[in-house]
Formats: C-alpha cells, sequence, structure tokens
C-alpha cells in the first residue's frame, strides 16, 4: 500500500555468533537481502513452511515456535493439562 514504517522493535531471543562455514556464511549473506530477525509476534512465512515441513514429516498436526527454554516449559504444562482435561478426561490439572 505504500506505507513505510520504522522499526523500533528488539529481538526476543538471542543472535547465534560463532564459528560461520562457507555455505552458513552463504546463507546468512543471502537472508540479510531478504529479512534479518522477526519476533515471533509476526506473521513469518519461512517460519511457517518450517512448521508445514515438520508437520508433514512426523506425527505432529501443529507446531509451536518460542523464544525460550520459559516459554518452551510453560508451553508443555499447558499441552499436559489440556490433554488430560480435554482428551484423556482424567480431570488432571496440578503439576
Amino acid at each position: 500500500k505504500g506505507n513505510k514504517y520504522l522499526d523500533f522493535m528488539c529481538g526476543l531471543a538471542v543472535t547465534n555468533l560463532g564459528h560461520a562455514p562457507q555455505r552458513i556464511k552463504e546463507a546468512l549473506i543471502k537472508q540479510l537481502d531478504e529479512l534479518w530477525h522477526v519476533s515471533n509476534l509476526f506473521h513469518i512465512p519461512n517460519q511457517e513452511a518450517a512448521a508445514k515441513l515438520l508437520t508433514d514429516n512426523s506425527s505432529a498436526d501443529a507446531v509451536f515456535f518460542c523464544n525460550s527454554g520459559a516459554e518452551a516449559n510453560e508451553a508443555a504444562i499447558k499441552l499436559a493439562r489440556r490433554y488430560h482435561q480435554k482428551v484423556a478426561g482424567t480431570g488432571r490439572y496440578e503439576i
């Protein structure tokens, strides 16, 4: 639509630094020309493609991307509680 925006959003995770083999370096340079970092708060087409690849090649029906171990643990707890409430019907909800 021709709108212009200034991006003042900081990263919610960490930046991966360290050794860079040539093929990794080339992939990073290519990616820098497209998009460097986007928070999970926004729609990310490549992340959607990765989720599809994972669900197409596993027994998972959905994928949850998160930014930290704390978020991963929180999601695991919520998933376990929801499973016992909706699927197993055990009423177990305490961790």
